[in-house]
């Protein structure tokens, strides 16, 4: 009795050409016993008819958007022998944990391919434990990826700039440092100050002599 999401109807609809009915609907909506049997044959033939047609072009329709989605999914990179793969690995092992399971094994290396989406892979590095070969779909490999040898340009790098050698480069100048007077200051104490400097007689500092009092 659930409508199809393609066709738009339910399949009792399609078959019979009347809606579904449970058995309180035959107590709460009595059907209508008084048409003429000729006539309510002629209209439900013609019913059933145009409920076909529609159904049969909706369903061409759905089955045209699907193959236009298959043909325009990403193709898979054809693997050529040699070429270094991961394998998949959906299976847990005992023990492990989710969060810590890894997608995919690797390395193994292609060694031939069988008919369009089979392939012969063996492990890169022999271990015990490790078939010598294994027969797996191209669904469940994926080519491994380059290794990044130079460090990546960061956003706000232009090529220009990642060609300077910062050697060359020459120092950031640093800003003069200006001493403070602290001459006439309340928090200069000429007592404190060294006997060389006194000695000069400076006329803006009192004459007192060099003992501190006690």
């Amino acid at each position: 009795s659930a409508v199809n999401r393609t066709t738009g109807f339910s399949p009792h609809y399609v078959i019979y050409g009347v809606p579904y009915r449970y058995p309180i609907d035959n107590t709460l909506d009595r059907l209508d016993v008084s048409a003429d049997l000729p006539e309510y044959i002629a209209k439900h033939q013609r019913r059933l008819a145009e409920t076909e047609r529609i159904v049969r072009q909706r369903l061409r329709t759905e089955i045209q958007r699907r193959e236009e989605y298959y043909e325009n999914r990403p193709k898979p990179v054809e693997l050529q022998p040699g070429d270094l793969v991961c394998l998949a690995n959906p299976k847990l092992e005992l023990g492990e944990l989710p969060k810590f399971h890894r997608p995919y094994k690797s390395m193994y290396k292609v060694v031939r391919k069988v008919g369009e989406v089979a392939y012969w892979i063996k492990p890169a590095t022999a271990r015990r434990g490790r078939p010598a070969e294994m027969l797996v779909h191209r669904n469940n490999i994926i080519k491994e990826p380059p290794r990044q040898t130079e460090r990546p340009m960061l956003p706000y790098e232009s090529s220009e700039d990642s060609e300077v050698d910062p050697a060359d480069q020459p120092a950031p100048e640093q800003p003069a440092t200006v001493q403070p007077d602290l001459r006439g200051s309340q928090l200069f104490e000429p007592s404190l100050r060294h006997p060389e400097v006194l000695a000069e007689g400076d006329p803006d500092l009192p004459d007192i002599g060099m003992e501190m009092e006690l």
